[in-house]
């Protein structure tokens, strides 16, 4: 989940469409969890499978915090989520690893590291 990361890329080129902002805006609204909505916007094929085995582990307050954070960024019509993780690709496939919401430098965004 690297900012060169296949899905990070693709989520972010979707956010830059009002309609998928809505879309999102929506389904938090209605509940979906991270991963219901990865899918429903088509990007799943776009998420490997150690990828989608860290978001099923985010605790749900984390979750919580993804939420308010995406919320905030699409609601002033943005498309890039803050993402800091310096953890490399072979790095996220044999690490475990934490996700948080801190503040980096004035900016909430999510950290992955190793934990």
């Amino acid at each position: 989940m690297t900012p060169g990361d296949t899905l990070y890329q693709a989520a972010t080129t979707a956010l830059a469409d009002a309609a998928v902002r809505a879309k999102v805006k929506q389904m938090y609204d209605d509940g979906y969890s991270l991963l219901q909505m990865v899918e429903a916007l088509g990007l799943d094929d776009d998420m490997s499978a150690r990828v989608k085995s860290i978001i099923e582990q985010i605790p749900d307050a984390v979750v919580a915090q993804i939420r308010q954070l995406t919320l905030a960024v699409i609601g002033g019509n943005g498309n890039v989520l803050p993402l800091d993780c310096t953890l490399s690709a072979p790095e996220l496939e044999t690490t475990d690893v934490a996700v948080s919401v801190q503040d980096v430098g004035g900016t909430q965004t999510i950290v992955v590291q190793a934990s």
